[in-house]
């Protein structure tokens, strides 16, 4: 396997010296920001017919790093409108996010049909209703320019919750914002020789809406 690495020095003088390099080894899987993204689009506008030609045919997966900021996935959607004619296959951008805390990474590839029997609803982002309601379904045919999805299933052997920040770790109701918690044996179950931040950033058992425990297994 052969890595390319592209310093963020280069890519600010040369936005699309990436595409140059997909087209010239035949790069098949790239990780990117959303910010170079944009760079891209807008070099590629600048572009003359002398220019060296782009072909992202061989792309099969583009990560696009920073993908859990809303404001990148109308640099994905610009991207792909001005790449396709260049080679760029629709289904090949994959938003990511990642937690360092608890070592997990989360895809979003699109959908197809002949793999699941379930579609992800469509959303935008409510500037009106900023602690409930935040997702709300949206028409497919909408030109909304923040969109937003699921992140997928959970895995096999997981339970994930969604408590309250303040007070009691409450289970959130429909709608509410909450703080993600995770029961795996893929995620970590501690700091190491600190023990205190270990309980209080590790260690919750989620309460009902008794007020008691929902079982015995910590999160």
């Amino acid at each position: 396997m052969q890595v390319i690495f592209i310093p963020t020095s280069i890519l600010k003088s040369q936005p699309s010296s990436w595409l140059l390099s997909i087209t010239k080894y035949h790069i098949t899987t790239a990780i990117v920001r959303s910010r170079d993204m944009h760079w891209a689009v807008l070099a590629i506008r600048e572009m003359t017919n002398a220019s060296p030609t782009i072909n992202l045919s061989s792309l099969r997966l583009l990560l696009i790093s920073d993908g859990s900021n809303p404001w990148s996935l109308t640099a994905v959607d610009t991207f792909l409108s001005t790449f396709v004619s260049r080679g760029l296959r629709s289904d090949c951008c994959c938003p990511c996010s990642y937690s360092s805390e608890t070592l997990t990474l989360s895809i979003r590839r699109q959908y197809h049909s002949s793999l699941s029997t379930h579609q992800s609803g469509r959303g935008i982002l409510s500037m009106h209703a900023l602690s409930y309601g935040v997702v709300r379904v949206d028409q497919d045919n909408s030109l909304t320019s923040l969109t937003i999805q699921d992140v997928g299933h959970v895995l096999p052997g997981a339970i994930i919750g969604i408590i309250k920040i303040d007070g009691p770790p409450l289970l959130c109701q429909t709608d509410e914002i909450g703080e993600v918690v995770i029961s795996s044996k893929a995620t970590p179950n501690g700091y190491w020789a600190l023990p205190g931040l270990s309980t209080n950033a590790f260690k919750v058992i989620p309460l009902g809406s008794d007020e008691r425990p929902i079982g015995t297994q910590e999160f």
